[in-house]
């Protein structure tokens, strides 16, 4: 189980930098700063990434013979996904603070 929540944990942490870098990669080359709308833009990858991942979980726990450990999965699921966007909201003002230093 400890294998299974460490692959979980940092499959989330990448899916999470990756749309971040995707977003601030916009942000910094972008003509025109708009940081409105790329806020928005993270939101609603947040939110499609939990869903997603949700929907997922829950069509496998359908399909599932062992439903204990597939409730386990998706609380883990779940948990790492609110995890890492929390620590992406406690550090936003420092990742801003770095984009704005990055536009030319």
């Amino acid at each position: 189980m400890k294998n299974i929540f460490v692959r979980i944990f940092s499959l989330h942490l990448f899916v999470v930098l990756l749309y971040l870098f995707v977003t601030s990669y916009l942000f910094v080359t972008g003509k025109d700063p708009n940081p409105i709308g790329i806020g928005l833009l993270q939101w609603i990858l947040f939110f499609l990434h939990l869903m997603l991942t949700l929907l997922f979980c829950l069509f496998v726990l359908n399909k599932g013979n062992d439903i204990k450990y597939e409730n386990r999965i998706l609380m883990i699921n779940t948990l790492s996904i609110i995890f890492w966007i929390t620590m992406n909201f406690t550090f936003s003002s420092k990742i801003w603070d770095l984009l704005w230093s990055l536009r030319k």
